[in-house]
C-alpha cells in the first residue's frame, strides 16, 4: 500500500522570553497527526544562547528543526519575517502556524488549527477575548483587565469602522495559522510596508483584511508585563498601518468629499429657500385639499432641501469619480452619463431623507436658518453618509473585496 503524503504545516515557535526552557512544549507540538507533519522553526528573539544546549538535544530527536538565532541584535520583526519566509519559500509548507512562547499556554490548539484548515479555513486566530478564552497573568489581578483594554484599543485602531472588527477580537494573539495560498495572495500588500518590530500584528491585519472569513478559537494566553514604550509603539504601528492602507485613504477622501458636499448642500439649501421656484412649488401643493394631511408637500424648506440634496449629489459624483475612486473612475462619456443617472436613482433615498428630516424639523420647531442647519447636519451625519458609502462602494464604483476568490 502506498503511503499517503502528508500536508506540511510549518510550525514557528517564537521565543521572546528566556525565563523558561520550551522543551516539553516543543516535544508536544511534534505529536503526530494523520494528515499533517510539522517541520519546526524556532525563532529565538532573546539575543541569548540559553537554549543552545536544549536545541541541540531536540535536533537529534527532530532533524527537521531549524533555528533562527538573533545574534546580531536585529529587531524582532525581522526575525519573525525571516521565519515566515523560510516556512513559505524553503520548507514549501501548505500552511504556517505561528505561536509565541511562553504566551501560548497550550500546544493542543495547533492540532485544532490544522483541523480547521482541513475543513477549508484559510485563516485561524487564537483569541483570549472569545468565550472560554482568558488572559493569564502573574503580575496582579488587575493586569488581565488592563491587557484586555489595551488590546481592544489596538483592535479599534486596526479595524474600525470596517467589518474586520468582527473578524478578529485579539490583535495581539499569540497564535495564528494560515494557508500559504492566502499569504501569497496578500504578498503584494506585505511588500509595501517595512516590517518593524510589530510585523506579526501587521501580518495579522493584512490577512484578516484579505479574506471574508476568519476562524477564531478561544485560548488561554499569558498577559505579559507591559512597558509603556512597547504599548505606545504598538499603537503607533497600528496607526501607521491604517494610514498607509489604500482603503483608509479612500475613506478619508470620501470624508473630504462628503464635507465639501455638505457645504454645497448647506449653501444651496439657503439659496433655494429664498427663490421663487421653491415658493411656487410649495404654494402649488396648497391648492389640493386632499394633500392637506401631507403638510411637508407645502413646505418651502422641504422642497429647498430636496433641490439642495440634488446639487450636492452631482457635486459628490464628480469629486468621487475623479478623486476618491480614481482607480475605478468612469472614463467613457456614455457610461459617465449612464452612471450619473444611476447614481441619481440610487441616491434618491438621500433626497427623500433630507426632504423629510428638514421639512419635519421646520414644522416641529420653526422655519429658521438655525433649525434648517441643525436638521441638515443630523440628516447627513446619521443617515445620508452611511447610505451613500454603501451605494458608492457596491453599486457605482463596485469596489470589490480584497480576496480574489470572494
Amino acid at each position: 500500500m502506498n503511503r499517503v503524503s502528508k500536508r506540511r504545516a510549518a510550525l514557528i515557535i517564537i521565543i521572546d522570553d528566556d525565563s523558561a526552557m520550551p522543551t516539553q512544549f516543543i516535544k508536544s507540538t511534534q505529536t503526530a497527526m494523520e494528515t499533517w507533519e510539522f517541520p519546526l522553526i524556532i525563532a529565538n528573539c532573546t539575543g541569548g544562547d540559553r537554549f543552545s544546549e536544549t536545541i541541540d538535544i531536540l535536533k537529534r530527536q527532530y532533524p527537521s528543526i531549524h533555528v533562527i538565532q538573533n545574534d546580531d541584535h536585529r529587531c524582532n520583526g525581522e526575525i519573525h519575517q525571516e521565519a515566515i519566509d523560510l516556512a513559505v519559500h524553503s520548507f514549501h509548507a501548505d500552511a504556517v502556524i505561528v505561536c509565541q512562547y511562553p504566551a501560548l499556554q497550550s500546544e493542543a490548539h495547533i492540532h485544532t488549527i490544522c483541523e480547521h484548515i482541513d475543513k477549508g479555513a484559510q485563516l485561524v486566530l487564537g483569541s483570549r477575548n472569545k468565550n472560554k478564552g482568558a488572559y493569564i497573568s502573574k503580575h496582579g489581578a488587575s493586569r488581565p483587565l488592563l491587557c484586555k483594554i489595551t488590546s481592544q484599543l489596538l483592535r479599534a485602531l486596526y479595524f474600525l469602522p470596517t467589518k474586520a472588527w468582527f473578524r478578529a477580537s485579539d490583535p495581539e494573539t499569540p497564535l495564528m495559522g494560515f494557508q500559504v495560498s492566502l499569504y501569497n495572495d496578500a504578498s503584494a500588500a506585505l511588500t509595501n510596508y517595512t516590517s518593524g518590530t510589530n510585523y506579526l500584528q501587521f501580518l495579522m491585519y493584512t490577512l484578516v483584511r484579505s479574506t471574508a472569513e476568519v476562524i477564531e478559537i478561544p485560548i488561554h494566553g499569558v498577559c505579559e508585563k507591559r512597558m509603556h514604550g512597547k504599548t505606545l509603539g504598538q499603537y503607533t504601528s497600528a496607526f501607521r498601518t491604517r494610514w498607509r492602507d489604500p482603503e483608509t485613504k479612500r475613506f478619508i477622501k470620501f470624508g473630504v468629499v462628503g464635507f465639501t458636499g455638505y457645504i454645497v448642500n448647506a449653501v444651496s439649501l439657503e439659496l433655494f429657500r429664498h427663490t421663487v421656484l421653491t415658493l411656487t412649488i410649495a404654494q402649488y401643493f396648497q391648492q389640493f385639499p386632499n394633500l392637506s394631511r401631507f403638510a411637508l408637500f407645502s413646505s418651502q424648506s422641504a422642497w429647498s432641501a430636496g433641490f439642495a440634496a440634488e446639487i450636492a449629489i452631482i457635486s459628490n459624483y464628480l469629486l468621487n469619480n475623479f478623486w476618491t475612486f480614481s482607480t475605478h473612475k468612469i472614463k467613457s462619456p456614455v457610461k459617465f452619463i449612464a452612471k450619473l443617472l444611476q447614481f441619481n436613482l440610487t441616491s434618491f433615498g438621500g433626497i427623500v431623507i433630507q426632504f423629510f428630516v428638514i421639512g419635519l424639523a421646520t414644522r416641529l420647531f420653526s422655519d429658521t436658518a438655525v433649525v434648517r442647519g441643525v436638521a441638515l447636519v443630523f440628516a447627513v451625519v446619521f443617515l445620508i453618509i452611511p447610505y451613500n458609502w454603501t451605494i458608492y462602494n457596491r453599486l457605482i464604483w463596485r469596489v470589490k473585496r480584497r480576496h480574489s476568490g470572494k
